[in-house]
């Protein structure tokens, strides 16, 4: 009979450990880590987790493409040539800005800051889609007023860890580029 509950022990004990090795290889895990590194300040472990470069230049890719009006048909003639030289320089501001909320723990408004720090917060998964090594993650960020928002994320595997490479809805965060 001992025998019998220590086997069923070792049985549980061992199930517990697979289940904690696979939690701490998901999608779900690597943005609790990308969470906690925000709450202690550490920039490199922000980027660890996400794409800095990548996720920054789809935001201002999409402040690009916003107009004042609201219209998402750009600035014109004149700012679709401007644009692709404009980039390199607000990408490196906007990082530069993410940076400085991060390690000083301000993180908080601003436009392109503002969609980073969505992805930056979000913490409750809601579902999680596989396809090889890219996930499809769908969060729920706190919004001051009203139900949550759903961010759609595009996380790829590196390694035993997940990083995020893209906001799928960018244009509908909550505040994005406000008028």
């Amino acid at each position: 009979m001992a025998a019998l509950l220590v086997a069923a022990l070792l049985l549980i004990v061992a199930a517990g450990g697979l289940a904690w090795v696979n939690y701490t290889r998901s999608p779900a895990y690597s943005l609790v880590m990308l969470a906690g590194a925000v709450q202690n300040k550490d920039w490199d472990g922000v980027q660890k987790y996400v794409d800095v470069e990548a996720v920054v230049g789809q935001a201002v890719d999409a402040a690009i493409a916003k107009t004042p009006g609201g219209e998402t048909g750009g600035l014109g003639a004149l700012g679709v040539e401007l644009a692709p030289s404009m980039k390199p320089a607000l990408v490196q501001q906007a990082k530069d800005a993410l940076r400085a909320a991060v390690e000083q723990g301000a993180v908080g408004s601003g436009e392109i800051q503002g969609v980073l720090v969505s992805v930056l917060v979000a913490r409750q998964v809601k579902s999680v889609t596989y396809s090889g090594d890219e996930a499809l993650v769908t969060v729920e960020v706190p919004r001051k007023s009203g139900a949550p928002f759903e961010l759609r994320l595009t996380m790829k595997r590196v390694d035993d860890s997940w990083r995020v490479v893209a906001v799928e809805n960018i244009l509908d965060l909550p505040g994005l580029l406000s008028n």
